[in-house]
């Protein structure tokens, strides 16, 4: 997450950081200061979280588990307030990002093999990249997705070599 021009990130839901671009240096922090920078607050509700892929809004969090095909609207405090089931049809939500609009998320599928775009509040899939399951694909397991000005980047766990 870029805020300030910092960047917080974390490789499990022991360790967590934050790079400043300014002074060019990576700080450890703390998980209640993580959670204090992501949500706003901390409190044990939101430590739960942490271990999903969420995108924060101003009024709630939107959450996903990469096991669960389920999407999960929670209160800015952590409190669940809204289950969309099978919201992925069967894809698995590595992790998500909400678009400008706040409306449709983009979501990378990992094995799925495919980035898709929904919209929350329909659950209709707006775009598709890719082709689903297919085994050999620039999309080889997209596994993560972020906005950053304008741009929507997502990555991919393995190589994909083209053959001519």
């Amino acid at each position: 997450m870029f805020i300030d021009k910092k960047i917080y990130f974390s490789f499990s839901v022991d360790k967590y950081f934050y790079l400043d671009s300014i002074q060019e240096s990576i700080h450890e922090i703390t998980k209640e200061e993580y959670c204090e920078i992501i949500f706003g607050i901390y409190n044990f509700n939101l430590f739960k979280l942490l271990g999903y892929s969420y995108c924060v809004t101003p009024n709630k969090i939107i959450a996903a588990f990469y096991q669960q095909n389920d999407l999960k609207i929670f209160d800015r405090k952590g409190v669940l307030i809204e289950v969309k089931k099978d919201f992925f049809e069967g894809f698995t939500p590595y992790q998500i990002q909400l678009d400008d609009s706040l409306e449709n998320l983009w979501i990378a599928t990992g094995a799925g093999q495919v980035v898709l775009c929904k919209n929350i509040n329909t659950g209709d899939t707006i775009f598709e990249l890719g082709i689903p399951y297919e085994e050999y694909s620039p999309l080889s397991f997209p596994e993560e997705i972020k906005s950053l000005f304008e741009f929507l980047f997502f990555l991919s766990s393995s190589p994909f070599i083209y053959e001519v």
